[in-house]
């Protein structure tokens, strides 16, 4: 086994490397603290898959890595056989930085070695992945995604016919191919579209609908629900799924971000990710549910009220053909009393039957 300076010369010596990528690793020649940090050992093949820092060397998540990993994901698939092959893989990727090209990396190396791809023509969830492999009936399936890890990393998630990861045998095997390609330059790639196919909206209608299938309650509701995809790749799926739903989206977190800019990781369970617009809708849909309680305490079936920046829409039930002034009056008090800073001019009132 190479100590981690012959593998760091190895790969100085690879003509699988760019100009760019050669400058990149010679410029830390004199730093062995940093080079035992990329190189002292492969990152671990596991059930599920990989998962490290983005930079180049053997202990990191680079296209080499990614080719080298897929080769041997590709050998498990082919040891199954023709049909195996011919059933192929779906690939997916989420917002993170080289997560698109990882992918079209993974799927050069599939179609090489006469393996059907579909990749997916934009950014998706995990649970989509699932989907897409049971929905085409693939033999595997790719995620390349560090789910909640911080932007530094990214991840080369595997999985089998079922949407689930390998099964650990599975997995032994792919790292004992991975073990014996030791040359990253032999490794086949192209880009053979004959064999390589986008998967688009079609499949994304179909996921919603198969989604939609398991709801317990399909009616329009009231429920007030704050969301924040955390830059990630949830916001459409998640919006079309919840669209009978009062559903207020942190704008500052909406859209996809490699970045991850208004967090530290985009991960749900730090407290870091409560940022203060997000805890500002929270706060109004308390202050909502409050009003809606209020207003419906001074003689009206029901009501939704919705604060909008510095307005408020109210929509109030009645059992009239129209809400009286004496009506319009008391609904508007009852804000006027609780938000401060609101104005009569602020306030939308419509009443439905």
């Amino acid at each position: 086994m190479r100590n981690y300076m012959e593998e760091y010369q190895r790969w100085l010596d690879s003509p699988a490397l760019s100009n760019a990528e050669w400058e990149e690793l010679n410029a830390i020649r004199d730093d062995k603290k940093e080079i035992e940090s990329r190189f002292f050992a492969p990152l671990e093949f596991g059930t599920a898959g990989l998962r490290g820092e983005m930079a180049l060397g053997c202990r990191r998540m680079n296209i080499h890595v990614i080719r080298h990993a897929t080769q041997a994901f590709a050998e498990v698939i082919k040891a199954e056989g023709a049909g195996a092959c011919s059933r192929g893989i779906a690939i997916c990727f989420d917002c993170r930085v080289n997560s698109e090209r990882f992918a079209h990396e993974a799927a050069g190396v599939m179609a090489a070695n006469g393996i059907h791809v579909r990749i997916f023509d934009a950014l998706r969830p995990t649970p989509e992945l699932s989907f897409a492999v049971k929905h085409y009936g693939t033999t595997a399936g790719l995620n390349i995604t560090a789910s909640h890890n911080p932007k530094e990393y990214n991840g080369y998630k595997v999985y089998d016919a079922k949407g689930c990861q390998l099964c650990t045998a599975d997995a032994a095997a792919a790292l004992d191919y991975i073990n014996a390609v030791d040359d990253y330059n032999a490794i086949p790639f192209c880009n053979d579209h004959a064999n390589i196919h986008p998967v688009g909206d079609r499949e994304l209608d179909a996921f919603i609908a198969a989604v939609e299938q398991q709801s317990l309650y399909t009616q329009p509701s009231d429920l007030k629900i704050v969301y924040t995809p955390l830059h990630g790749t949830g916001n459409v799926p998640v919006r079309r799924v919840l669209r009978n739903m009062h559903v207020s989206v942190v704008k500052s977190q909406e859209l996809p971000d490699g970045n991850f800019s208004t967090v530290r990781s985009p991960n749900p369970e730090e407290k870091d990710a409560l940022t203060a617009e997000l805890s500002a809708r929270i706060s109004n849909i308390t202050l909502e549910t409050k009003l809606e309680t209020l207003i419906k305490s001074k003689g009206f079936p029901d009501c939704v009220v919705n604060l909008e920046g510095s307005k408020a829409n109210v929509t109030v039930m009645t059992e009239n053909d129209a809400l009286t002034a004496e009506e319009v009056t008391r609904v508007r008090d009852a804000l006027l009393s609780q938000c401060k800073g609101l104005t009569a001019q602020d306030i939308t009132i419509v009443e439905v039957k």
